[in-house]
């Protein structure tokens, strides 16, 4: 089963690559995507070779990891989207208290502000194969979120996220979430060479 998860960005350039992969070293997390990546031309699995700084279980200690998971970057219209209440009506309740009609939105008035400023949308999709997918993915859609003052949102979930501290809230979730795994309970892939 594939999970997703979509960042909504400003921008979308090779000048995020390496603020994104200094990030994941700022969270421990020694990066390298493979050397063919390009930012603005993403589609498909982006291989990244992963030395985990602060290991979550004794056998990630000191070995580098391939790791990685589906990347894709497609232009975002934020008009595109259908307005909710768009018909200015405020309901009898609304009407008794003399409020006035909602403003109409797309997502919700707050994640609309965030969304209306983006242009791309990347999708992270990952699965089970290897136990660093999770991580990867999920902090990096949070990461590019952060730097570029973009909007993570969790489609299984139907979850926003636009809290600046989330990548590392992640980050503890997803190394509790390793620490609980049995030994035979996950797959890595010791590093070798680019394929």
């Amino acid at each position: 089963m594939a999970v997703e998860i979509e960042t909504y960005l400003p921008k979308a350039d090779e000048s995020l690559t390496k603020p994104w992969f200094s990030r994941l070293l700022e969270f421990g997390m020694q990066c390298e995507p493979h050397p063919d990546f390009l930012f603005a031309n993403s589609s498909g699995f982006l291989p990244i070779k992963l030395l985990n700084l602060k290991p979550t279980r004794p056998e990630f200690a000191g070995q580098e990891f391939l790791s990685g998971f589906e990347f894709y970057l497609e232009p975002f219209d934020f008009e595109a989207i259908p307005q909710k209440n768009s018909n200015g009506r405020r309901g009898l309740l609304n009407l008794l208290a003399r409020k006035p009609a909602e403003p109409a939105s797309r997502i919700n008035p707050i994640v609309d502000l965030r969304l209306a400023n983006c242009r791309w949308k990347t999708t992270f999709r990952f699965g089970s194969a290897d136990v660093f997918e999770l991580r990867l993915a999920s902090i990096s859609a949070l990461i590019l979120a952060e730097l570029t003052g973009g909007v993570t949102y969790y489609p299984s979930d139907d979850q926003w996220i636009l809290d600046s501290n989330a990548a590392q809230a992640c980050l503890t979730d997803v190394e509790a979430f390793e620490a609980s795994l049995e030994v035979d309970g996950y797959q890595s892939h010791p590093f070798e060479k680019w394929l």
